[in-house]
């Protein structure tokens, strides 16, 4: 039997020009007149078919996603132990200012991650300012490295 193995968000470091390249996204996540997603409602075809509601992400939305997963910044990480704290930073318990480089990389795995089991969750991470707040916390831990 083949064991699989999978890298860990502790086993690969990111370097400056890793953050540097997420850090292009500030600006974009800083413009409210920006639009991030699309609310596309329910809808029912003639013939019978129902299409649930579902939030279409602009472009720079799926971009910043590739660009967190090439950058090293979507890899697993110990759920049981980590999840706690993470959501904590998510839901706002804890002030994002308490979250070390670590912190950051698992919120942005946990956002990915949440998307893919309740559509909205990364529009509301968006729209809510958590994306905007962790990306803040990642300039200021990239000027102390």
């Amino acid at each position: 039997m083949v064991k699989m193995q999978w890298n860990t968000i502790d086993q690969i470091p990111v370097t400056k020009k890793n953050i540097d390249k997420i850090l292009e996204f500030l600006p974009y996540f800083e413009d409210e007149a920006n639009k991030f997603f699309e609310h596309i409602p329910p809808k029912k075809e003639k013939t019978g078919i129902y299409h649930i509601p579902y939030y279409d992400p602009a472009p720079q939305i799926l971009d910043f996603i590739h660009i967190l997963q090439t950058q090293n910044f979507l890899l697993p990480y110990d759920w049981d132990n980590d999840m706690p704290r993470i959501l904590g930073l998510i839901n706002r318990f804890r002030p994002m200012s308490e979250a070390n480089l670590l912190d950051i990389r698992k919120i942005f795995i946990t956002l990915s991650v949440g998307e893919k089991f309740c559509d909205g969750y990364l529009a509301n991470a968006v729209n809510s300012g958590i994306v905007l707040d962790a990306l803040k916390r990642l300039e200021e831990i990239r000027k102390d490295i």
